[in-house]
């Protein structure tokens, strides 16, 4: 397992006005000093006021400190939905609301990690006292019926693949029509609990339950017969449909083309709205490459204003399907100073992201699977876009557009 820790930072370096403007779409951005080809290259992070030359205008300096952040390991279950076909003529063979441990191709059980800096929440019936009849009590727990907490807590978890290639050997779900292209199917995680199991001797474990659907599933609740109220400890907090907001996020996805040959993707976000932002690139770990040996790597900015100090956090979290970006804590107050102060229309991150042992093309088939997501929805723009493919070269398609408008809202929330 890798080791984690966190860089808190706050020695930023801020973008210079060619970087981006509020027509650019990052078809130039600030360049990064060339990496020494004797090293590896490490994630870097630059943070400032867009459309602005002033440098360090209200950031406050900080040194670098670091910090072990845990990681909680975790074993998997999985149940089925009873409305997946099966090859038998005569229904389904399997009972919907039995568990499936996830193994490996060795028959061991499959562990993971959580994050153990996550919002768990303590069950509603407390643990009972009695050693005997603890039984499965739950212990701390996380919970959404859309999967979206777990998702957030989850650093490494078993791929779909892997989850199938169990299930073929299981006999309550070999029958199941797991290779039918016509059958759609992905896994909703949505509860990981830490639980006082009586079978492993008092043992405290954690465990993360999901159930197989259909891909047009968003949440569990959908589901005849799902798991949805059998455990009480699960109150349902998934948040209510979200409000459109008026601002907007940019993003640029662009893979570098350098003469050391050091491969490196270059992602900068214009954040001109008061919201969280993730990107997601789909670059597995073997391939990912880094100096230090981490899994989650966070930055942190100071905003002074007035008398009230305003972080704004930048995560890099290298899971082992993808390299997850989060930015954090954008305010209405630090875009209002932001404006006022600096002539700047917004915060603008850029991170720098290295991959290793895929070829230019590889890379960038992979790349164009990226996603941009809001915690609060808002105009999506920006664009994937690569270094090595011009609009005359193959393959055809050199640009990917990235965009979420409010039609796209009122198509996924109707009134």
């Amino acid at each position: 397992m890798k080791k984690v820790f966190y860089l808190i930072i706050a020695a930023v370096t801020v973008l210079f006005t060619a970087a981006c403007s509020s027509d650019s779409s990052f078809d130039e951005p600030t360049p990064s000093p060339a990496p020494s080809p004797t090293n590896t290259p490490k994630t870097t992070v630059q943070l400032g006021v867009s459309k602005s030359g002033s440098v360090g205008l209200f950031l406050l300096e900080e040194d670098i400190t670091e910090e072990d952040v845990e990681e909680i390991n975790t074993k998997f279950s999985i149940r089925i939905d009873n409305r997946i076909p099966t090859t038998e003529s005569g229904g389904n063979s399997f009972n919907a609301k039995e568990y499936i441990t996830i193994t490996d191709e060795n028959n061991q059980m499959f562990f993971g990690t959580l994050r153990g800096d996550a919002d768990y929440k303590d069950p509603t019936t407390p643990p009972r006292e009695n050693s005997s009849q603890k039984g499965h009590d739950v212990l701390k727990y996380i919970y959404s019926s859309d999967g979206s907490k777990v998702q957030d807590a989850l650093l490494e978890q078993p791929t779909f693949e892997q989850v199938k290639a169990c299930l073929l050997k299981n006999n309550k779900a070999k029958n199941l029509k797991l290779n039918d292209p016509d059958v759609k199917l992905k896994i909703i995680w949505y509860v990981a609990k830490m639980q006082n199991e009586v079978v492993w001797y008092g043992r405290n474990y954690w465990h993360v339950d999901g159930i197989l659907t259909f891909e047009s599933t968003k949440d569990i609740d959908e589901i005849p017969n799902g798991p949805t109220g059998e455990e009480e400890y699960m109150e349902d907090d998934k948040d209510p449909d979200p409000v459109w907001k008026d601002g907007e996020v940019e993003v640029d996805i662009h893979q570098q083309n350098h003469d050391e040959k050091w491969n490196e993707i270059k992602t900068a976000i214009h954040i001109r709205d008061a919201v969280d932002v993730t990107v997601e690139i789909p670059i597995s770990e073997v391939y990912q490459s880094e100096a230090d040996d981490f899994r989650i790597r966070v930055w942190t900015a100071y905003y002074k204003i007035g008398n009230d100090t305003y972080p704004i956090t930048v995560e890099a979290i290298h899971n082992s399907t993808s390299i997850v970006i989060n930015v954090k804590g954008v305010t209405e107050e630090i875009l209002q100073h932001a404006r006022e102060n600096s002539d700047g229309d917004g915060i603008t991150v850029e991170v720098n992201s290295y991959y290793k042992g895929l070829t230019d093309l590889e890379a960038w088939q992979l790349l164009k699977g990226s996603t941009v997501s809001t915690n609060a929805k808002t105009t999506l723009r920006g664009q994937i876009t690569s270094a090595f493919f011009t609009e005359n070269e193959t393959p055809t398609d050199q640009r990917v557009i990235i965009s979420y408008t409010k039609a796209d809202y009122d198509n996924d929330y109707p009134e």
